[in-house]
């Protein structure tokens, strides 16, 4: 089978505002944190002309972060070189509501997976959301956007260090004098190849904002806590690549996939809280003969939860949860040799 049977057309696509859409009806929003106190450093004292002599005069800044809590926005004030207070409004870039989807396939002939997804900004965001940031705990590449309006890079180390994660993949709407989606409006397009094995991962999105611009700069100490601030934006979970621990042990892997089954069940991704339990039940069944050893046994109980999966796909199962289940499941079958190769 040729990769490009999984590959397709990255599509760009609106949304009226309040119009359903199933692609994203039935998956959790991500997260909005709460931010209501930036801290930041002393700002200390500067040094300006005196009005009346022109002499150099020190001063002090009397930098101050304030949170206004009919906007949600924080006001940044100090002492400007002329003596007089200046204030510049801050608008976190936490005021978007989204939706990520995401799907997996697989090429047997070139053993990848490729990850693509779809996002959609509700119509009660109250900014554009500008940048989607998938974390990835194994290599990519062949990396795809909706259009070249979108700019994909790796995660930078600065980007790792203030979401906390070892690897990911970003997407920011920055080009052709587009700046990210309206409230109401959606994209799809976005993907990666991997060897990776599907797993649970972070996912964020941040909106756009931007700073008056007060004809002086800004005092440091205000710049760096406002710029953490940034970092602080709406999260949730996805579906990314990983790399399984070696030596690959049957036990932990299973109570792994049955995590994923809670999490899908939270997220939305399992809408029929019998069917997750009934796909517990049988990683409990499966795991108590492979344990026991009874190979023939665990043959047949794997193959029968794989049909099961397929018979869910699309029903109860959304993508994230099709995938979790369906491809750790032969991966565990392929690694204990259960099942034939794909």
């Amino acid at each position: 089978m040729k990769r490009a049977l999984f590959c397709c057309i990255p599509i760009l696509f609106l949304f009226l505002m309040g119009q359903a859409n199933p692609l994203f009806a039935k998956r959790k929003p991500l997260a909005r944190p709460k931010l209501d106190k930036i801290e930041h450093q002393p700002t200390g004292r500067s040094l300006r002309a005196d009005p009346k002599t022109g002499e150099p005069l020190v001063y002090d800044v009397e930098g101050a972060i304030t949170y206004d809590r009919r906007s949600g926005n924080f006001l940044l004030t100090w002492t400007g070189r002329r003596g007089s207070r200046l204030t510049v409004v801050y608008e976190p870039r936490l005021k978007v509501d989204a939706i990520v989807s995401a799907a997996v396939a697989y090429d047997p002939e070139g053993k990848r997976y490729r990850y693509s997804y779809s996002m959609r900004s509700l119509p009660s965001s109250q900014q554009k959301l500008q940048s989607l940031y998938v974390e990835t705990r194994a290599p990519v590449e062949q990396v795809r956007s909706p259009d070249s309006s979108w700019r994909s890079r790796a995660s930078t180390e600065h980007v790792k260090e203030n979401l906390q994660i070892g690897g990911g993949q970003s997407w920011s709407q920055t080009r052709d004098g587009r700046v990210g989606l309206v409230p109401g409006a959606g994209a799809s397009g976005f993907s990666y190849e991997s060897a990776g094995l599907p797993a649970l991962v972070r996912c964020y999105v941040r909106g756009r904002t931007s700073l008056q611009d007060v004809g002086e700069v800004i005092p440091e100490e205000l710049i760096v806590a406002f710029g953490k601030a940034d970092w602080i934006i709406p999260q949730g979970f996805t579906v990314g690549p990983e790399i399984p621990a070696q030596p690959f042990r049957p036990g932990p892997f299973l109570e792994k996939t049955a995590g994923y089954i809670s999490v899908s069940l939270e997220n939305g991704w399992i809408e029929s809280t019998q069917v997750a339990q009934q796909f517990k039940t049988s990683l409990a069944q499966l795991q108590d003969a492979i344990e026991k050893g009874d190979k023939p046994r665990a043959a047949k109980m794997l193959a029968d939860l794989l049909s099961r999966v397929e018979r869910e796909k699309d029903k109860t199962l959304l993508s994230e949860a099709y995938a979790l289940l369906r491809f750790n499941l032969e991966y565990l079958g392929e690694a204990l040799k259960l099942r034939t190769p794909r």
